[in-house]
């Protein structure tokens, strides 16, 4: 296990759920399994376990667009629900839940709202890191 989440004190173990995305235009369908496979190597070392009940696919969907989008629809209904059903999600990089900014702190705030995290593997960007984006107190406003 690794000893510290990007040089921060270890989390706790956490149940995680995981999201990826590949658009037709820049990406290949094997772009999902690698997604998968860097959320799985974080989760391995970090003392997290992926549930796989809460794996969100979404394949040939643009990322400038939410409307559509059934893995990331049913990822956000899963947050909402209570008692929450997972910890945290890994997700490779900020551009698979959208291409817009705003877009992308509207759900860090949904998952603020319902006490579970986010990390952005390939970016190194957790929202439990105090000088992440500084998104921490973006999503307070």
């Amino acid at each position: 296990m690794n000893s510290d989440i990007f040089g921060q004190k270890p989390l706790p173990f956490q149940r995680c759920a995981a999201y990826m995305r590949y658009s037709t235009n820049i990406q290949r369908p094997a772009s999902i399994d690698q997604q998968e496979r860097v959320c799985r190597d974080f989760a391995d070392q970090n003392n997290c376990m992926i549930l796989n009940e809460y794996i969100y696919k979404d394949e040939a969907m643009s990322g400038t667009l939410r409307a559509g989008r059934k893995g990331l629809e049913a990822l956000e209904a899963a947050i909402r629900t209570e008692p929450k059903l997972f910890d945290r999600v890994l997700v490779d990089d900020t551009s698979r839940i959208a291409r817009d900014v705003q877009d992308i702190l509207q759900f860090v705030r949904l998952l603020k709202d319902h006490d579970i995290g986010i990390t952005f593997v390939s970016q190194n960007l957790d929202s439990a890191m105090r000088q992440t984006l500084g998104w921490r107190s973006t999503c307070t406003r």
